[in-house]
């Protein structure tokens, strides 16, 4: 005969006959149907049910028999059994149908590998280790393993875009043509020299990393240097024979309410050492030096080194304050031996005096293709000496003279060299915001770019030659 049922006080539960064959001895009881009353007995046997039940209904018999096998009972059990024999019998039921889950025995490798990688640092080494092994202890090493351990021994691609991912936001080496390892060894060096200061950081401590990192690093932009620094450092040794592409701008981010101007630009003791250190810059071709506030006098500096250079061919001195007496001693330095292709001169103070000395370069650099003079101060006269050395010109492809101040005569000038020159391969021409150009200066232009097919991509807005002029030249432009 089965046991009765319990109720949260102890007392035995009337049983009834189940509705339905196989359900649970341990399911609610059902009320019986109102057309067969249970008796007076019967409902002084129901308990009352505990505070916060819903009337008819019951607590989950699952937990009343958990919670009563935790703590022993006192209350005598129906037919001979108690409480607790109840709850410990359907307890190991339960055990009984519960799945276990198998315990799994790690393989050697597997444990050889976490132990490999969790004392990496103390004994950094692979030994003879396989290749698909290597590349399981790289993938759970630590992310901040010194520099000197992570660079000699670390090859696996993998490992450096996850470090460099943790530093540094917005990192594309596809974009960039790198390799993670060659990425994060530039960033790293870049905010060592950003962050420099020789109060804190001993300077032999950065010709250390220096030295460590040049054989990864060819390219660096470097935003500040409140240091100012003499970048001779990153001629010396090995790197002097790998830096190709060099940006700096000398100045302080996140400066606030601290500003003054003396934080930012080159001085003049910058463009000294900057020109003693190019000579040694063996593999150097693109130096940047935008937005450093360089004038006559610190151009003058820079271009002694620069005519000892045999290696740079893309100069960007744009948005500094560089003059006539600057733009000189640039064409001065870059001789008929210069191997220089691009020079960028956008926003600063070049005036006719400059031009005609730029105009020089034209007529016997061997080497320059691309010349950018958006936004200076050539004015007409500037604008017809570069216009006219355009005729003696046979590199050249690209010319950018806009906002200019230049005229008639400028766009007279550099109509007759698109006429007469046949082997000018000019492919590029803006001209745009020159005004005093005018319907008369825009009809010779359109004669002009008639004849001269190299001319692929002719830029005229905002220099008034007329609505027809310039669809006229942008039809004969896009026909090619």
């Amino acid at each position: 005969m089965a046991e009765p049922r319990l109720s949260e006080s102890g007392a035995p539960i009337p049983q009834e006959k189940p509705a339905t064959p196989g359900l649970s001895r341990l399911s609610t009881s059902r009320s019986p149907p109102p057309d067969n009353p249970t008796s007076e007995a019967s409902r002084k046997a129901t308990p009352t049910p505990p505070p916060g039940t819903a009337p008819g209904t019951q607590s989950n018999p699952f937990s009343r028999l958990r919670s009563l096998s935790r703590r022993p009972s006192t209350q005598p059990g129906p037919a001979g059994g108690d409480a607790d024999e109840l709850a410990g019998s359907n307890g190991a039921a339960e055990r009984e149908t519960r799945p276990q889950r198998p315990f799994i025995v790690p393989q050697l490798t597997e444990l050889c590998v976490n132990t490999i990688s969790a004392s990496f640092e103390q004994r950094p080494t692979f030994g003879k280790m396989p290749d698909k092994f290597v590349k399981a202890v790289t993938k759970r090493v630590a992310l901040d393993l010194p520099l000197e351990v992570a660079g000699q021994l670390i090859e696996d691609e993998d490992y450096w875009r996850r470090r460099t991912a943790l530093r540094w936001r917005n990192c594309d080496v596809s974009v960039l043509g790198k390799t993670w390892k060659q990425l994060y060894m530039e960033r790293n060096l870049e905010a060592a020299l950003e962050s420099y200061d020789p109060a804190v950081t001993e300077l032999e401590s950065l010709r250390q990393l220096v030295a460590f990192a040049a054989p990864f690093v060819q390219q660096l932009v470097i935003k500040q240097l409140p240091s100012h620094l003499d970048l001779g450092i990153l001629f010396e040794g090995f790197l002097g024979n790998v830096l190709q592409s060099l940006s700096v701008s000398y100045g302080l981010r996140n400066v606030g309410m601290d500003y003054t101007s003396d934080l930012f630009g080159m001085k003049l003791a910058d463009c000294r050492a900057l020109a003693a250190a190019l000579p040694r810059a063996r593999a150097l071709t693109a130096l940047a030096l935008a937005n450093d506030v360089l004038d006559d006098d610190k151009v003058k500096a820079l271009a002694a080194g620069l005519a000892d250079n045999r290696t740079v061919t893309k100069l960007d001195l744009s948005h500094n304050k560089i003059g006539d007496r600057g733009a000189r001693a640039l064409a001065k330095a870059l001789d008929e031996k210069s191997v220089l292709t691009t020079l960028n001169l956008c926003d600063n103070k070049v005036g006719a005096e400059g031009g005609k000395a730029l105009a020089r370069v034209l007529q016997t650099s061997p080497s320059l293709t691309s010349l950018n003079l958006r936004l200076n101060s050539l004015g007409d006269e500037g604008g017809a000496h570069i216009g006219q050395a355009l005729a003696e010109n046979s590199t050249l492809k690209a010319l950018h003279l806009g906002s200019n101040f230049l005229g008639r005569g400028a766009i007279a000038a550099i109509a007759d060299a698109l006429q007469t020159n046949k082997a000018l391969p000019l492919a590029s021409l803006d001209v745009t915001c020159n005004p005093d150009i005018g319907v008369e200066g825009g009809q010779l232009l359109r004669e002009a770019l008639e004849q001269a097919t190299s001319v692929k991509e002719c830029d005229v807005r905002l220099s008034n030659m007329g609505e027809d002029t310039e669809a006229a030249i942008a039809a004969y432009v896009e026909s090619r």
